[in-house]
């Protein structure tokens, strides 16, 4: 009965909209939602109440009142289907503790080799594994979207270390000055150098640097 009154009410083409009064009352704020119809009579434009919406839930007057506007809605999930998705939030937590120690910067200046060497150490973090096990699990997460590196090969890797490598004296001197006052290197405080790989920098105690993941 009330959808063929609203039915009706459509096809004369009158307006029918959600109208929402507030009231203030000892401290508190009272809403009315109220289903009308605009329409002119005479020249005058005149209102009809159809229904209360008062009684039902928010979320379910807001779908009414932009139904009403024109918008349409669909169910959940309905109209589309993942075929698939990519593991962000963890290599996120790490990528952002890279930025926030400027690890990025201090390995080198922009380039395809320092992605790489920056999409390592996130993996080496998260899922250690071979170069060639790290290159396919890249393609599950969103490190290669994020740093370039979904194209990148084991040959793309060993040249990145090479690079990196070539840059060890100037991240360790970065290193020195970052976390090393001028007396404790007076005092013959070293850095050294991990017996494997890059990275894993050190200092002789008793000042310690914190030590770079080893890839």
């Amino acid at each position: 009965m009330a959808s063929a009154r609203l039915s009706g009410i459509a096809r004369r083409g009158s307006g029918v909209h959600v109208h929402t009064t507030r009231r203030n009352y000892k401290d508190k704020v009272y809403e009315s939602h109220l289903l009308r119809r605009s329409y002119r009579e005479d020249g005058k434009v005149k209102n009809e109440t159809l229904a209360n919406l008062s009684h039902l839930p928010s979320v379910t007057i807001e779908v009414i009142r932009e139904s009403l506007a024109g918008k349409s809605h669909v169910v959940a999930g309905g109209e589309f289907e993942i075929e698939r998705s990519l593991f962000h939030g963890h290599v996120a937590a790490i990528a952002a503790m890279a930025n926030k120690l400027k690890l990025a910067s201090l390995l080198g200046p922009e380039s395809k080799e320092r992605d790489i060497i920056l999409a390592l150490v996130i993996a080496r973090v998260t899922s250690p594994s071979s170069k060639l096990a790290t290159t396919r699990w890249w393609q599950d997460t969103t490190i290669a979207c994020d740093f370039g590196v979904g194209d990148a090969s084991t040959d793309d890797l060993y040249g990145a270390m090479d690079w990196i490598l070539q840059r060890q004296g100037a991240i360790e001197t970065q290193l020195s000055r970052r976390h090393l006052t001028e007396g404790s290197q007076q005092g013959g405080t070293r850095l050294r150098d991990s017996a494997k790989g890059i990275g894993g920098w050190q200092a002789t105690k008793p000042y310690q640097i914190p030590a770079l993941v080893r890839i």
